[in-house]
């Protein structure tokens, strides 16, 4: 048994409705608790199926009569009991409103005194057959307005459960419980099993992933293999951490990225699932079809497979083909880099006065990237950026003889035209090995080769521009949109957005998180164009306009304080975000 402050759990897979037995023969090892209600004695409705473990000689069974017996319940409560009294739906508390509202709520107005009474009351279930409109409300704002001094508490998990009779039993006072029915039946332990035979499956990788700082899943357990077939009604999961794409490994290797042991496993039980967790990175927009085609291969029923990773088209992608793999869009990225930029970067002046009208940096190199630096020095605009390219020394493989940069490496990003007339411009970052920002007076990247955020967050470099050019990690690929940290950026310190991303990238972020983007300044449809090289253009197009409003765009800037604002809370909000938490958390009773 597990003690809670006092009341004891069973360590097993507890379902809500264990869980709410086990409160109620706790609370009924108190001799001065009484339980009463309408089959109590004689089940007859849901919570009745709770009550196994108490004497019937401490229940009261009292027929249809909800004013009744509520008056029952102050009376014992007023001779020193501890009184639980059940009403199954809020629809019957209704009956009983005149003694709960005049007299239960009043009480200690009236007399200085406390009683201790708990009410348990249900939610009707709406599933899976609908009991009625007159069987299914749920009425705790309403109480809430009407029993001022009664402590209402909603329970749709079972740490609340635990939680909230807890307080209830240690603190006398009226307490309305809400319960769920529906969840009677509903587990609450994350089974998990690890494969020690790999480092992207084994213990220590399954402990990091859910603990503090990742997805801070505290119910979980990692069990034994042969818990899966002994326990046929609980759902397990082999996590496969993926270090880049999954797509990749198929292809390379005609095969998942799992042992043969757990492939067993997976063909021989329908309640074994395997998780491909790639946390920050995107994949390849054809990862459904071909990890739903090599699980076919093998004989894995796609609906035991899942895939995460931080591709916002994931769902579509899986429509698309109707496959019956199951996926979730990760958002472990936002997240993480959103708790970062809080931490190291709370307050920050306003600056209105910037030295910079652009900011572009770049660390990776991509052809977008490139593509955007080449433009901007075409145009005389670098000057005015304040830019970097950390990785200029990997364009030694896309180099003439000569030393020139091959101008074609650009194709899918520029237009023939457009290649040829800045050919020069493209020859002006040929012998840049590493390019820093002049404001980037610290070391970038930290000594296994990562970046280092925390540094550039608190030395704030984002304050001497005012546009953020945002070179996101993807461009050129459809049915592929990334939002990293890159995106988020911006909206924290106060700079004005261009994102070059990936067809209608721009368009998901505002459905996502309601940022400001500040349309009636600039023109982002550029963000509807799905041809890459069109897109580039038109993205150009924009910069070189707005550079021409650069007199505006201070002043704009100016009386953008409070929209600077709602976005930078935005931001801030990311810092609690619980989507990946609550996908872990629903895959104990996933069906």
């Amino acid at each position: 048994m597990e003690q809670v402050n006092g009341l004891y759990f069973n360590l097993m897979n507890m379902t809500y409705k264990e869980t709410l037995t086990e409160i109620m023969t706790d609370l009924s090892k108190d001799d001065n608790t009484v339980f009463i209600g309408q089959q109590v004695v004689y089940k007859g409705n849901p919570m009745s199926t709770t009550l196994d473990g108490i004497p019937k000689e401490k229940m009261i069974e009292v027929p249809v009569m909800e004013e009744t017996q509520m008056g029952m319940s102050l009376g014992l409560a007023m001779t020193g009991k501890r009184v639980i009294t059940f009403y199954p739906r809020w629809d019957f508390l209704i009956s009983a409103t005149n003694q709960l509202v005049n007299h239960v709520d009043k009480y200690e107005l009236m007399t200085d005194e406390k009683v201790h009474i708990i009410i348990r009351v249900g939610k009707g279930s709406d599933t899976p057959l609908d009991p009625g409109h007159q069987h299914k409300a749920n009425y705790i704002e309403e109480f809430r307005s009407l029993c001022k001094h009664v402590k209402i508490f909603d329970c749709k998990s079972i740490d609340e459960l635990k939680l909230h009779y807890q307080f209830a039993k240690d603190n006398v006072g009226v307490y309305i419980i809400n319960e769920y029915p529906e969840l009677y039946h509903n587990k609450t332990i994350l089974n998990l099993v690890v494969d020690e035979s790999s480092e992207n499956t084994n213990k220590n990788i399954i402990q990091d992933f859910m603990g503090s700082g990742w997805y801070e899943i505290e119910n979980y357990k990692i069990c034994e293999i042969n818990e899966i077939s002994e326990r046929k009604d609980e759902n397990f999961y082999h996590l496969v951490h993926v270090n880049y794409y999954l797509s990749q490994y198929i292809l390379e290797n005609r095969s998942l990225p799992i042992s043969e042991k757990m492939i067993g496993m997976l063909l021989n039980n329908k309640n074994f699932k395997v998780i491909f967790l790639t946390e920050h990175e995107c994949d390849m927009e054809y990862v459904i079809k071909v990890a739903d085609y090599q699980s076919k291969m093998i004989g894995i029923p796609t609906e035991q497979v899942f895939i995460i990773n931080g591709n916002q088209m994931l769902p579509e992608l899986k429509n698309e083909i109707d496959s019956k793999i199951n996926v979730h869009v990760s958002n472990r990225l936002q997240l993480v880099i959103s708790r970062n930029i809080v931490n190291f970067c709370d307050n920050y002046p306003y600056n209105n006065n910037k030295q910079k009208t652009f900011m572009c940096y770049n660390r990776n190199l991509t052809m977008h990237r490139l593509g955007i630096l080449t433009a901007l020095k075409h145009h005389n605009l670098l000057d005015d950026t304040d830019w970097s390219f950390l990785r200029g020394n990997r364009l030694a493989a896309m180099k003439f003889e000569n030393g020139d940069i091959i101008p074609d490496i650009l194709t899918n990003v520029f237009d023939r035209d457009y290649i040829d007339e800045t050919k020069e411009s493209l020859n002006f970052f040929k012998n840049i090995d590493i390019k820093k920002s002049e404001f980037e007076d610290y070391d970038v990247d930290t000594p296994n080769g990562g970046q280092d955020w925390n540094t550039m967050f608190e030395k704030n470099p984002y304050k001497h521009s005012y546009i953020n050019i945002v070179n996101e990690s993807q461009f050129e690929k459809n049915n592929i949109i990334h939002i990293t940290e890159k995106t988020l950026i911006p909206f924290y310190y106060s700079q004005f957005p261009l994102i070059v991303a990936t067809h209608q990238h721009i368009k998901k972020t505002k459905e996502l998180y309601g940022f400001d983007f500040f349309e009636d300044f600039f023109d982002l449809s550029y963000d509807n164009e799905p041809n890459p090289q069109k897109r580039m253009k038109m993205i150009i197009d924009e910069i070189l306009r707005v550079y021409k409003k650069k007199d505006q765009l201070h002043g704009f800037y100016q009386s953008s304080r409070k929209r600077f604002k709602h976005n930078k809370e935005i931001v801030t909000n990311l810092y609690d975000d619980k989507r990946d938490h609550n996908f872990f958390q629903s895959l104990i009773n996933f069906q």
